[in-house]
């Protein structure tokens, strides 16, 4: 790599974010200093009057990519980075779609970022307003995102709530996996969570037939049991029975 700013004048948003990826997919992590290259590299693509240079899907797509290959970097300096592009992502505001934020708090998550105030209640805002846009997937990644960001304002545990109510809606058509997350990033939070939304776990987590594994059984009770949700009857004694 010594030289994708040597030998290119001036590469591309994408082919940078093409560079990260393939770090993060190799599992090989840049040095320090050339993920700072990198940056410094997305940071001159400003245009003269001001605006970013970049759109919120780039900057949002570099965002996650940087979180993810910086596994070489000390996690505060990685957190140092990702915050520079806070006024970007701001500035990008009237364009944000449900996309863009997941990736934003996926990234700010993945390495514990708490959210600035001003980022944090624009966001949350924009979610109260657009969280039918969410599907399943960005749903999921977004509330696990969020739960390691140190949740702190009420306007971001009113967000979390909408999200939930969002996530009842959906609930059928989430994966196990997508479930793990949610409920992840919710008790992470530390968010009341909703008890008609720990039904439908409590549901789900009901076994079908003698292939249902145990031991996802019990996970789910445990988070039931997290929760402060008194199980139903039903439910613990089917888990005695197995």
């Amino acid at each position: 790599f010594s030289s994708l700013s040597e030998t290119t004048a001036s590469p591309s948003v994408k082919a940078i974010v093409r560079v990260l990826h393939n770090y993060h997919r190799l599992r090989h992590y840049p040095l320090p200093s050339t993920l700072r290259s990198l940056v410094d590299l997305l940071h001159t693509k400003g245009e003269a009057d001001g605006s970013p240079g970049m759109d919120i899907g780039e900057i949002s797509s570099v965002c996650l990519e940087i979180a993810k290959a910086g596994g070489g970097t000390e996690e505060n300096d990685i957190k140092a980075i990702i915050s520079t592009f806070e006024p970007l992502i701001l500035s990008c505001a009237s364009s944000w779609d449900a996309t863009s934020i997941t990736k934003v708090l996926w990234a700010y998550g993945k390495v514990s970022l708490p959210l600035g105030d001003t980022l944090g209640t624009a966001i949350s805002q924009w979610v109260i307003e657009h969280k039918n846009e969410f599907g399943p997937g960005s749903l999921a990644r977004t509330v696990w995102g969020w739960g390691r960001t140190k949740v702190g304002s009420d306007i971001e545990q009113q967000a979390l709530d909408a999200l939930q109510e969002r996530a009842e809606e959906v609930y059928q058509d989430l994966s196990s996996q997508e479930i793990d997350g949610l409920f992840y990033g919710l008790t992470n939070a530390n968010v009341d969570v909703r008890s008609s939304l720990v039904k439908m776990l409590e549901e789900q987590s009901m076994p079908t037939d003698k292939g249902d594994k145990a031991q996802a059984m019990q996970k789910n009770l445990f988070r039931i049991i997290q929760l402060d949700y008194t199980p139903s009857d039903e439910f613990v004694r089917i888990m005695e029975s197995y």
